[in-house]
């Protein structure tokens, strides 16, 4: 499993990183300045997986 998260591979494919979580302002609203450290990879398989930024 530690292989997986860190090689980004899935299915025996390579995951492709979807998006880093915006940070929400007071409002709710996405702040594209930022985001909270985390990033998310998917795979063709549909499985996801949050990772935090190093």
């Amino acid at each position: 499993m530690s292989r997986m998260l860190a090689a980004h591979i899935h299915c025996g494919q390579a995951m492709t990183l979807v998006k880093a979580h915006p940070v929400l302002t007071a409002e709710g609203q996405a702040n594209e300045d930022e985001d909270d450290g985390q990033l998310m990879y998917r795979c063709a398989c549909g499985f996801t997986f949050d990772l935090p930024r190093s």
